[in-house]
């Protein structure tokens, strides 16, 4: 992924501040829970000029450090494939509206699971589609000490 430690002047900062940023809360064992309307918009990156649906989200929780940190703006680019290998939002729907999210690494997917891996503590395990319906891959952040 792309680094962008100073949003406002690399070059890799391309776009108007037009890409939604959308809140992130603490959401229990389920992960974090994310906003269903922007409550910021920041300059389009690379990655993600052009690409429609693309958006942000802070990230909470320690389980993706040191790669993901608490406070870290991730880029998220909706329409790649989730391939494995690569950084991932996951997202549940829940029956009240609401939407839970996790950060992980993609490391396998069937038709009916998701295999993921977390760096801290370091852990591999399977989470079912039925309940984490999408994965949206993560194409970069902004560091939280921009």
């Amino acid at each position: 992924p792309v680094i962008v430690s100073n949003a406002t002047s690399l070059p890799e900062v391309v776009g108007d501040a037009d890409l939604p940023v959308f809140a992130s809360a603490e959401g229990g064992p389920s992960g974090m829970m994310v906003s269903s309307e922007p409550i910021a918009y920041v300059k389009r990156p690379t990655p993600l000029q052009n690409v429609r649906g693309g958006f942000a989200t802070y990230v909470l929780g320690s389980s993706m450090e040191p790669l993901y940190e608490q406070g870290d703006l991730i880029l998220v680019n909706p329409t790649l494939p989730p391939t494995p290998g690569w950084d991932v939002m996951l997202t549940a729907h829940k029956i009240d509206g609401e939407v839970a999210a996790i950060v992980k690494r993609l490391v396998k997917a069937s038709p009916t699971h998701w295999g993921v891996r977390q760096f801290n503590p370091k852990k591999e395990y399977d989470l079912k589609r039925a309940e984490w319906q999408q994965a949206y891959v993560v194409v970069g952040k902004y560091n939280r000490r921009s």
